[in-house]
């Protein structure tokens, strides 16, 4: 049986599970990985991740074209999804209702 790595970006309190490494900008219990997602390299080999997670994570950084290419160069290729984002919506009162949120996106935000 294959194992799928997943990369968890933003991981703060979440649990650690197998293929999963968690990774954050801070140090804690569960955390596997410390290191800053907009600067480069990450700690990685290129094409080494199946699949990257951040969770309310986007919203936050200074520099998210380097978080994108960052997770281009280390994602493995794949012919389906393996870059999961969830983020407020832009005009929702979660997205600028918390002066930590640097940047608002919207669906238009990614057709580029």
């Amino acid at each position: 049986m294959l194992t799928t790595l997943t990369l968890n970006i933003g991981a703060g309190l979440m649990r650690r599970s197998p293929g999963r490494i968690n990774s954050d900008l801070y140090p804690g219990p569960n955390i596997d990985v410390v290191f800053d997602a907009c600067k480069a390299p990450w700690p990685f080999e290129n094409d080494s991740i199946d699949h990257i997670t951040a969770i309310h994570v986007l919203e936050h950084l200074p520099d998210p074209l380097t978080f994108f290419k960052e997770a281009w160069r280390v994602l493995k290729p794949s012919l389906t999804y393996n870059l999961t984002l969830r983020l407020p919506y832009g005009a929702s009162g979660d997205a600028i209702g918390d002066i930590t949120h640097l940047k608002q996106w919207l669906p238009g935000s990614f057709a580029c």
